[in-house]
């Protein structure tokens, strides 16, 4: 009992030590392969500063973790040699009265040490278990999470020709599955429409939906709200590979 209740314990330092050392990790990935634009920015020292952060935290809940690891530890073995003790002390006693002679005494030492290795070697196995089960948590987790975009019954044909595009009062949030006042609009009643043929530079802040536009041209999300039209189809009723294989995107 002692040993489950702590290790559960430890889960929560492990959950810890994954997410720090996942945020520094992205905090070095993110400034090496952003270098450029940190040194347009002359942010260097705010780079560095933001890392060394990330790692001191990431220390801290090591060190945590390694706390509890000894703390287990003591209490698995105080326990266990407590254990021990008593039945020592009871086969001690029937040698005492007669009961038990010097060879069983020692056959019964012999079976209390190999016990004792047992429970030993069980107590890490739970230990080592039950952090690979916090390591792949979050791999469970993915492939539980459900978000393909379903396809409709009965497609209709995508007829396009021209490539008129129209956002007619689409709203989107990315928080579908929060409750509507926790959710975060990030496109709100957005209407616009793009001529066949035309070029139009869509401009905005970090966040403000810019990529988020192209992903839903894309249908990689379905619209909160409005509708999304080429050519005047809408493009939720549009069989997602004929959909695709009309556009064409350039990275940069």
């Amino acid at each position: 009992m002692a040993t489950y209740y702590l290790t559960e314990r430890r889960a929560k330092f492990f959950r810890s030590v994954t997410m720090a050392d996942q945020k520094y990790n992205q905090t070095a990935t993110d400034s090496l392969l952003n270098f450029e634009t940190v040194k347009y920015f002359n942010a260097e020292k705010h780079e560095e500063d933001r890392f060394e952060k990330a790692l001191v935290a990431y220390k801290a809940q090591n060190v945590i973790v390694s706390k509890s690891l000894v703390v287990l530890n003591i209490a698995q073995s105080f326990i266990i040699s407590i254990g021990m003790l008593v039945m020592l002390v009871l086969a001690s006693y029937f040698v005492d009265i007669g009961e038990f002679t010097v060879g069983t005494f020692v056959m019964f030492n012999q079976y209390n040490m190999q016990v004792y290795s047992q429970l030993n070697f069980l107590g890490s196995i739970w230990r080592w278990i039950r952090q690979a089960m916090v390591d792949v948590e979050q791999v469970l987790n993915l492939l539980e999470h459900n978000e393909r975009i379903e396809e409709v019954e009965d497609p209709v044909f995508a007829d396009i020709r021209r490539g008129e595009i129209e956002f007619r009062n689409v709203s989107f949030t990315y928080d579908t599955k929060l409750k509507p006042e926790e959710q975060t609009t990030i496109i709100e009643n957005l209407s616009f429409k793009i001529p066949a043929g035309h070029k139009v530079g869509i401009v905005g802040q970090t966040g403000s939906g810019k990529s988020t536009i192209m992903r839903l041209l894309y249908r990689f999300y379905d619209v909160s709200g409005g509708q999304i039209l080429i050519d005047g189809q809408d493009i939720s009723k549009m069989k997602l590979s004929e959909l695709r294989s009309h556009i064409a995107i350039v990275p940069q």
